[in-house]
C-alpha cells in the first residue's frame, strides 16, 4: 500500500502533502489552525479502498505561507488542482471541512469537471454581519495575544462538551495546532472567511454534493447547512447527533462510513 509524502513546489507557496492507499482518489481538505493530521482517523480506515491525498493550506502545517500573502479561496482552490495535476489525477471526489469546506465549495464551482463526488463538513458559504463581526474579534484576539495565547479558547469551540472532557488528548493535539499555526496565515485567511460570500458560485458545482454538520456545532451546524444544501443542486444534508464541528473526530467511525457509503 502506497505511503508518500512529498512537498509541490508553487509559484505562491510551497505545498506539503501526503497519499495513502490505492483506489480512487479522496482529495481533503482541513479546518483553519489544524494540519493535515485532521484526517489521521479517515487515513487509517478508509486508505484500504482509496487513495487518500490530503495536504496543508497555504501556512499552515509544512506548508510555506504565500509570498504575495494570498490567501484568497480562489488561490487555494489552484494549490488543489496544481496538486491533483502533480499526482496525475484526473477526477477524484474531493472532501473539505469547515474553511476547508470553503475552498472545496470553490474548487469544486471553479473545475467541475475534476470532480465526481463533493462532501462538506462543519462549512458555510456566507459570512453576515454578526459573524462578520465574531471574526473581527477573534481576528483582534490573535493579534494581540499569539497564537498560543487563542489556542485554548479556539478548541473550546471545536467539540461537544461531553467529548472535551473525555478526551483530554484530542483537546491537547488541538491546542498544539492552533498555537503552532502561523499568525500571519490565520489572520490572512481569516480575513477571507470573514469577507466570504459564495452563494453566487454554488450553482456551477454539477457532481453530487454531501453537507453534513454535528448538530452541537454552533459556528456552522443545522441552520448553516441547510442553506449551503438549499444553494447547491443535486446536494443532500446529513445531521450527526451530538457532535461538534469536527465530526471526522467525535464521530470517526460514523463519518467514515458516511464517506464510504457516499463516494462508493
Amino acid at each position: 500500500m502506497e505511503d508518500h509524502r512529498g512537498l509541490l513546489l508553487c509559484p505562491e507557496a510551497n505545498i506539503a502533502y501526503r497519499v495513502s492507499g490505492q483506489g480512487k482518489s479522496l482529495v481533503l481538505c482541513h479546518a483553519l489552525a489544524t494540519r493535515q493530521e485532521l484526517w489521521d482517523r479517515q487515513r487509517a480506515a478508509l486508505s484500504r479502498k482509496f487513495s487518500i491525498v490530503s495536504f496543508d493550506l497555504r501556512g499552515h502545517g509544512e506548508s510555506s505561507p504565500p509570498g504575495n500573502g494570498d490567501y484568497s479561496f480562489e488561490s487555494q482552490a489552484a494549490d488543489v488542482i496544481a496538486l491533483m495535476d502533480h499526482l496525475d489525477i484526473s477526477s477524484a471526489a474531493l472532501v473539505g471541512i469547515s474553511v476547508g469546506g470553503e475552498v472545496a465549495q470553490v474548487t469544486a464551482a471553479r473545475h467541475p469537471h475534476r470532480f465526481e463526488r463533493l462532501m462538506l463538513s462543519s462549512t458555510a458559504c456566507h459570512t453576515g454581519p454578526a459573524r462578520a463581526s465574531t471574526w473581527e474579534s477573534r481576528i483582534q484576539e490573535a493579534e494581540r495575544r499569539g497564537m498560543t495565547g487563542i489556542a485554548s479558547a479556539t478548541v473550546s469551540r471545536w467539540f461537544s462538551e461531553s467529548f472535551a472532557s473525555e478526551n483530554a488528548e484530542v483537546m491537547e493535539w488541538c491546542r498544539q495546532c492552533v498555537a503552532s499555526t502561523n499568525l500571519e496565515s490565520y489572520v490572512g485567511l481569516a480575513r477571507v472567511i470573514q469577507a466570504m460570500d459564495l452563494r453566487p458560485m454554488l450553482g456551477a458545482i454539477s457532481c453530487p454534493t454531501m453537507v453534513l454538520c454535528g448538530d452541537q456545532d454552533h459556528n456552522t451546524g443545522p441552520k448553516t447547512a441547510q442553506v449551503l444544501a438549499h444553494l447547491i443542486p443535486d446536494s443532500q444534508l446529513a445531521i450527526f447527533e451530538g457532535s461538534g464541528h469536527f465530526p471526522n473526530i467525535e464521530a470517526a467511525e460514523h463519518f467514515n462510513r458516511t464517506i464510504e457509503k457516499f463516494v462508493g
